[in-house]
């Protein structure tokens, strides 16, 4: 089981800077900039970390980490814009997943070199949320805006990104492919998908890749979808369990679901948890690029899965504990949702995990948690101690259902 640290950013308003004569500005163009020259194409190793891309690029002569994004419009550190004294153009409003908004310092950022290739008078935004660059030890993110004249492909097995302006130069087979459809805004992927349950559907899904796990579900989505027995419902909770730009996600009811088959690509998965989310689209996480070579063809507007098994389905399948994890207000381990009461009577979200097996939680910092995936939920029981707000202690003993 992974906290479920998000972080995706989509523009929402206009500038801050105000209005002359009752006419706004024009909205901050996301999709500007350019590479140096033309015909690039360049191999970038990646980490791969609790779900997370971390690709190395070169700014000012020094490397930099930063996530590989497809969910988000680029963006750095505040800590980087001053190191590199970047020229502040402005705020916007922005919205995270969790339908937080607040204003942000907007830039265009001279240059950046990822690989072999220069991106240059690139637009970013300018954030500061320790909780997820300090601990991931990031200093940005490359966003759908910086690819959209690019072929990006994700080659999992051998942990190296492709990117290049140059389709025919890219070696292997691309797999079924699907058409994608691109915001005007930030240049955000989005393609269709087969669901079925009691019935068949379609939905239109953004790839986020800077999303941890397979499926994310949106609320708008699914109250169109229960009305068809699409997804079974497994439990209901209200809590929270992400982290977005602007701190934890506010407190509302969550669904657990599961889907019985997705189609992507011609290709078949099954028995896929899922959890609604507050956010607006529906997204595909990075557990995709796990299952098969994933490449998307801004240039052309193409997504490309071609999978690594030689089975007709994978499964998705896993351990159905009657809880979800997140990052307290004390960002301790807590209770994020209670999607089953009759095995956790009294337990309340943002309840601390004290203990799990015998194990003290409070040996793992918060970057720990951000950082490392929890093996023990793979187990077939478990042993809960819980600290509920009060202080008191309460042991369980939990199975998946």
């Amino acid at each position: 089981m992974n906290l479920h640290i998000v972080k995706n950013i989509i523009v929402t308003a206009c500038f801050l800077a105000g209005c002359l004569n009752g006419f706004c500005q024009p909205l901050f163009n996301f999709n500007s900039g350019e590479t140096v020259g033309k015909d690039y194409y360049a191999e970038l190793p990646f980490e791969y970390l609790n779900g997370k891309v971390i690709i190395t690029v070169n700014i000012n002569d020094k490397p930099r980490r930063f996530l590989l994004d497809t969910g988000a419009p680029s963006l750095i550190t505040e800590k980087l814009g001053t190191e590199i004294g970047l020229e502040i153009s402005r705020k916007i409003y922005v919205g995270d997943q969790s339908g937080k908004q607040d204003s942000v310092k907007a830039a265009i950022l001279p240059s950046m070199h990822l690989g072999g290739v220069e991106f240059i008078n690139t637009p970013v935004l300018i954030v500061d949320q320790p909780m997820i660059f300090d601990c991931m030890e990031l200093d940005g993110f490359i966003g759908s805006n910086q690819l959209r004249n690019s072929v990006v492909r994700f080659s999992f097995k051998d942990r190296r990104i492709i990117l290049t302006d140059q389709p025919d130069r890219i070696s292997g087979p691309a797999g079924e492919s699907t058409d994608m459809y691109l915001t005007l805004s930030q240049s955000l992927p989005f393609i269709w998908i087969g669901l079925k349950g009691k019935r068949r559907g379609r939905e239109q899904v953004l790839f986020d890749s800077g999303m941890n796990g397979f499926y994310d579900l949106s609320h708008r989505s699914y109250e169109i979808f229960k009305k068809r027995k699409i997804f079974k419902k497994l439990g209901e909770g209200v809590g929270g369990n992400s982290v977005g730009l602007f701190g934890h996600a506010q407190s509302r009811l969550h669904y657990k679901l599961l889907l019985e088959h997705m189609e992507i690509c011609k290709y078949h998965f099954e028995d896929i948890s899922v959890i609604t989310t507050g956010d607006n689209n529906s997204r595909l996480g990075s557990q995709l690029i796990e299952h098969g070579v994933v490449t998307l063809d801004f240039m052309h507007r193409k997504f490309y899965f071609h999978p690594f098994s030689v089975a007709e389905v994978a499964s998705i399948r896993t351990n159905n504990y009657p809880f979800q994890l997140t990052i307290n207000s004390d960002n301790r381990l807590g209770i994020g949702f209670v999607w089953n009461d009759r095995q956790l009577p009294g337990v309340r979200p943002g309840d601390e995990i004290w203990s799990v097996n015998g194990e003290m939680m409070d040996r793992y910092s918060l970057c720990d948690l951000m950082k490392k995936e929890l093996k023990f939920f793979t187990l077939p029981s478990l042993e809960l101690v819980i600290r509920h707000s009060d202080g008191k202690l309460q042991k369980f003993v939990v199975y998946p259902e």
